[in-house]
């Protein structure tokens, strides 16, 4: 399968940045280990098939750090029914001892979920995971919104509570794993309908209700809708259509930004930053969309890896560099996605691009006419040539034929100096980038 390389390059950069309690942090300026983005980890082991070099070990010492991190873990590995409307039992933060967050939790329960096929045969283990799987589900159901949303975070107030489409798409993480679509869980259900009915008329979605549209919080909505088997395809096209024709002008591609809430239990605005390419690159994928705008989104992305094998959280005109452990997690989810369903409908990104015949037709119209032209006109044409000196024609002649050579290897020479700035450009970035990471972790 294609790919393999960068994937199992990017797992094993991000497991460099482990942690003694097993977690993985946020970001690689933030030493502590985050849950959302430990789970991360885990699903993009899980889903790419890539064990890494240090074995199983590593990856118990996550799953285990997840364990221990889910708000009443002692609890919910006993056989006491809770009462769990909203509480915080069965959830997980974002990071340990803060409130409890839809995203983080979602996330824990599908990797945890995920990864319990890997421990069948020690079973006291797995079942540890199966409670604490049940118990997130249960934080994740009672937690929804009566109007099928969820928010960031459920318990910090209003704010925290509205919904949004980031949580919605974790919130629902877990139902994909498992196989629930709208057909068989009311749960999912509701969430799509709660979608639907928050599309915009230009066909995007915004980061909640009554928010401008752009193009990773549309790109979501899409992922959500389709994993969620809905099938509406013009609601779907909509929604591609406003993707494909938000990209930074001139540029292609899009633009990160960042989502803000103020929460009222927060110690200060919390700051969601969007990995927009990442979040059109899955849902063109799951949405089996092809064109170009994928394929270079793609080989875009394969350039911007760094040597050390992360990514950094950026776009062509943006690089955040303290911000590269989950960054790369969710990279390897869409590249394997994108190497499986290459192969899948025999799509060949990597070919050549093929002539355009189009314009070789159009140049040998153009000098038909000239030609059929100069026939034409061949007897006026030839006694104004006549009436040039021999020394003058010897000139013009020459003069032409320098003007081809000249024009011909001028263009060479502007694609040669093109095509060399653009790799000068790649290895500078490649060898920041390197050069920051190395600082980070010295």
């Amino acid at each position: 399968m294609p790919l393999r390389k960068e994937i199992s390059r990017a797992v094993e950069a991000i497991l460099s940045f482990q942690n003694d309690d097993g977690g993985i942090p946020a970001t690689s300026t933030e030493k502590p280990s985050g849950c959302w983005t430990s789970a991360d980890t885990l699903e993009a082991i899980f889903v790419s098939g890539t064990y890494t070099k240090y074995g199983i070990s590593r990856i118990r010492k996550i799953v285990n750090f997840l364990l221990v991190s889910q708000i009443g873990c002692g609890e919910t590995q006993t056989s006491i029914t809770k009462t769990r409307v909203n509480t915080k039992y069965g959830s997980w933060a974002l990071f340990q001892g803060q409130e409890p967050s839809t995203m983080a939790t979602g996330h824990a329960i599908a990797s945890l979920y995920l990864g319990s096929i890997l421990f069948d045969e020690d079973p006291s283990f797995l079942n540890k995971i199966t409670k604490s799987v049940k118990a997130g589900l249960e934080w994740i159901e009672h937690n929804q919104n009566s109007d099928g949303s969820w928010g960031p975070q459920p318990l910090s107030g209003q704010a925290g509570k509205e919904g949004s489409v980031i949580a919605i798409l974790y919130a629902l993480l877990p139902y994909k794993y498992m196989s629930h679509t709208m057909h068989d869980s009311n749960t999912v259900r509701k969430a799509v309908e709660y979608l639907r009915g928050k599309q915009n008329q230009d066909g995007s979605w915004g980061v909640a209700k009554g928010k401008k549209g752009d193009p990773s919080n549309t790109a979501r909505a899409i992922s959500c809708l389709l994993r969620a088997d809905y099938q509406d395809s013009s609601c779907i096209n909509k929604g591609l259509s406003f993707i494909l024709n938000n990209q930074i002008p001139k540029l292609g591609l899009w633009e990160i930004e960042a989502e803000r809430f103020d929460f009222e239990k927060a110690p200060a605005q919390i700051i969601f930053n969007d990995n927009t390419n990442c979040d059109v690159m899955m849902a063109l994928l799951e949405a089996d969309y092809y064109g170009k705008e994928s394929q270079e989104l793609l080989r875009w992305l394969l350039k911007s890896q760094c040597d050390d094998g992360l990514w950094y959280l950026s776009s062509p005109t943006k690089s955040i560099n303290e911000i590269c452990t989950w960054s790369t997690a969710e990279w390897v989810l869409a590249i394997d996605l994108a190497s499986k369903k290459l192969i899948e409908n025999k799509v060949k990104i990597f070919e050549k691009e093929k002539y355009n015949w189009n314009k070789l037709i159009i140049t040998i119209l153009i000098f038909a006419i000239f030609l059929e032209t100069c026939y034409i006109y061949r007897t006026s044409l030839k006694s104004v040539w006549d009436g040039f000196s021999d020394t003058t024609q010897s000139y013009i002649l020459g003069g032409g034929v320098i003007t081809f050579i000249v024009t011909v290897l001028a263009g060479f020479f502007f694609e040669w100096l093109k095509k060399t700035i653009q790799i000068t450009k790649n290895n500078l970035s490649k060898w920041y980038h390197s050069k920051i990471h190395k600082q980070i972790n010295q």
